[in-house]
């Protein structure tokens, strides 16, 4: 019974391992002989970027993708459209390459995917009425946005870059996430955990902020009438706010606070601290 047993798990730990050498992907090298080609697609409103791909967004009447790259990778780079959203990827990993360029020319856009150490890049600005933006494993999103909501969500040592125009604008940010904008907007709110990093500038009418764990906020030049700051932790906020504030902290978040507003504190325990500066 144990030499079944002990056989059984042999030729299981066997056939795991056979499973795991053939689903690695086929890696392949750039021929160094660039070659550009250029196609129509249909319609799409929404984009997903993997793979370690850099993919540059440019708004056109006519939706479609650009490619200037080593002419043995034209054939293995991916465009697939399924419900109006638009998966770019590689069916080989690309070990190197003399170039890799990768334009994607889009109508309407609604939301933004990025994966697995890839990185979008738009050009043009995105009007929507609604966009979303979802960040994972070490990706970048750069771009300008003009809409009436937006939500952005960034986990993994991603990062976000963006300027944003519009009635409210919402992060969710966790495990060493960073962002950067500039905002002008009615609503914003932040919610960050873990080592997060945010530099923000530009102005807002009501703000409510939430940092947990090591998050740090950093808005000297960004200018808010009325906020709600909830700081636990080890979290750092620095923001400037002109009219009223109400304050939730404890453990040891640290606040500098700019400007002269009236301030209601729900709560002020451990070792928390305001550092007012002028």
């Amino acid at each position: 019974m144990k030499k079944i047993t002990i056989r059984t798990i042999i030729l299981t730990l066997l056939i795991l391992a056979t499973l795991s050498v053939s689903a690695q992907r086929e890696k392949i090298k750039g021929s160094r002989n660039v070659k550009e080609l250029s196609e129509p697609l249909r319609p799409f409103t929404d984009i997903k970027v993997i793979d370690g791909l850099e993919v540059t967004l440019i708004q056109d009447a006519t939706t479609g993708y650009d490619l200037e790259m080593d002419d043995n990778l034209l054939e293995i780079i991916s465009f697939d459209i399924r419900d109006s959203t638009l998966l770019v990827s590689t069916r080989k990993d690309i070990r190197s390459s003399k170039k890799l360029n990768i334009i994607v020319r889009f109508e309407e856009l609604n939301s933004v995917t990025v994966a697995a150490y890839s990185k979008v890049i738009s050009k043009s600005t995105i009007n929507t009425e609604d966009f979303a933006c979802n960040l994972t494993s070490d990706s970048v999103f750069e771009g300008e946005i003009k809409s009436e909501n937006a939500v952005i969500t960034a986990d993994e040592s991603s990062k976000v870059d963006v300027e944003f125009k519009g009635d409210e604008i919402r992060f969710n940010l966790k495990n060493n996430a960073f962002a950067k904008a500039d905002i002008n907007t009615e609503k914003f709110v932040v919610m960050a955990s873990g080592r997060t990093d945010m530099n923000f500038k530009g102005n807002a009418e009501e703000a409510t902020i939430t940092l947990t764990d090591n998050a740090e906020f950093k808005g000297r030049a960004f200018a808010v009438d009325q906020a709600s700051l909830v700081l636990k932790d080890d979290t750092n906020a620095l923001i400037s706010i002109d009219k009223d504030l109400v304050l939730d902290m404890n453990h040891k978040s640290e606040l500098e606070l700019y400007g002269s507003p009236s301030i209601v504190i729900e709560k002020l325990a451990g070792n928390s601290k305001i550092l007012k500066k002028e």
